[in-house]
């Protein structure tokens, strides 16, 4: 076997793309460099008749020489045929298994990233949903705190509009009952004898009642005498009508406890002070 080490060279290569290193150790290497020496000395030694000389191959003669060589060298030949198959055999084990260990761990790589991107992915997305989500309900929570701003400043601004509205409602109101009032009596001095009939009735009770009116209201002191007379002397008491000289609308009943005012201005002053009353509530 010393000899079929030098038959390898120190890299042989094998189908596969892989390159094999075959270790020949120390002494087959001076095997190899004797054997080199050994066929120098068969090519330059001489014959003699029993065989080689001392430097030569042994033997009887050049035919059994020959022979043993030739069988040396089949048999070389046949070990290395062996040795470069199983080195070839095992060249594509090492690779065919370095490379199912190659794309096992690539596969495991690409694995464990397409995991790490997903989780990843719906860590973002469920982050994203929640600031989303948050950034909503925030701005959402705004637009109710400005809505109800806007709802206080309107609210506040409706009171002040109705407070000047009722208060233009009263005064017009109250413009548009005076206006009529004042234009009926003057027209029209019998529109005072339901106010003076109310007045005398709520004095029925005194012993003295003087009514005084307009001088100008002639007819409303015909009127008013039919509808008072039913009064006159009763219960012994005396009821009279008295003319002066006063603007239209003018009119008070004189009672021994004091004078009550009936007049225009007195009952359109009244229905001021109730209008307002209502404007306040």
């Amino acid at each position: 076997m010393r000899l079929l080490s030098r038959i390898l060279k120190s890299a042989q290569t094998v189908p596969g793309s892989a390159a094999v290193r075959v270790y020949q150790p120390e002494a087959s290497r001076n095997a190899q460099q004797g054997d080199a020496q050994q066929e120098q000395n068969l090519s330059g030694n001489e014959w003699s008749g029993n065989g080689w000389s001392e430097n030569g191959w042994p033997g009887n003669g050049l035919s059994g020489g020959t022979e043993m060589t030739g069988k040396r060298y089949a048999l070389i030949s046949e070990e290395k045929r062996k040795i470069l198959e199983h080195a070839r055999d095992q060249a594509e084990q090492s690779a065919a298994r370095i490379l199912e260990e190659a794309y096992a761990q690539r596969d495991n790589i690409v694995n464990i990233a397409r995991g790490e991107a997903g989780r990843i992915q719906e860590q973002a997305r469920q982050d994203g949903y929640a600031q989303g989500l948050k950034d909503a309900l925030g701005g959402i929570s705004h637009d109710i705190e400005g809505i109800r701003g806007s709802v206080a400043d309107m609210e506040q601004e409706f009171e002040g509009f109705k407070e000047q509205l009722c208060g233009r409602i009263a005064s017009l109101s109250f413009m548009m009952a005076e206006r009529i009032l004042r234009k009926r009596v003057e027209e029209d001095e019998t529109e005072m004898l339901d106010l003076i009939e109310q007045a005398v009735l709520s004095e029925r009770d005194k012993r003295s009642i003087t009514v005084h009116v307009p001088a100008r209201a002639s007819g409303l002191v015909e009127e008013l005498e039919q509808r008072l007379k039913p009064l006159m002397g009763k219960n012994g008491s005396s009821l009279r009508i008295k003319t002066e000289d006063r603007p239209a609308g003018f009119v008070q009943v004189e009672t021994e406890e004091g004078i009550v005012d009936a007049s225009l201005d007195v009952q359109l002053a009244n229905l001021k002070k109730q209008l307002t009353a209502l404007e306040g509530r």
